[in-house]
């Protein structure tokens, strides 16, 4: 059995079915790898048709959600003011306010007269 490993015959035909082996694993992991190569360039142009189509579908959902949330005016005041008169009280309030309040007075109180309980029959019914 010792003089069998010692054979150099032997031993070469052994490592050459070795380097075979390695050789065609080697190649059938380069054509592996290819193989994934060749998967990821395909799901990565997925993945960039994919987060376009998301965008655009996002800003067709914002444009909607904005279309729904503000109605149109039914009509057009035009083009806005330049220089719109600033926001406050108007002024009739303070007129009313100087007249010591005679005029909301005068629409409150009650009259000290009492209607009918009935109304007078109307003439040609």
């Amino acid at each position: 059995m010792f003089f069998k490993s010692l054979n150099p015959i032997r031993r070469i035909r052994e490592l050459a079915q070795e380097l075979r082996r390695t050789r065609e694993e080697r190649d059938q992991a380069r054509r592996r790898n290819e193989e994934l190569a060749h998967d990821n360039q395909r799901l990565e142009k997925e993945r960039q048709r994919l987060e376009e189509e998301i965008k655009r579908l996002r800003k067709e959902l914002e444009t909607a959600q904005r279309a729904t949330r503000r109605q149109a005016a039914p009509f057009s005041c035009g083009l806005p003011k330049s220089r719109p008169k600033p926001p406050g009280v108007s002024l009739v309030r303070p007129m009313a306010r100087t007249t010591g309040g005679r005029f909301r007075s005068m629409w409150t109180k009650r009259s000290p007269y009492r209607l009918p309980r009935s109304a007078p029959p109307v003439a040609g019914r």
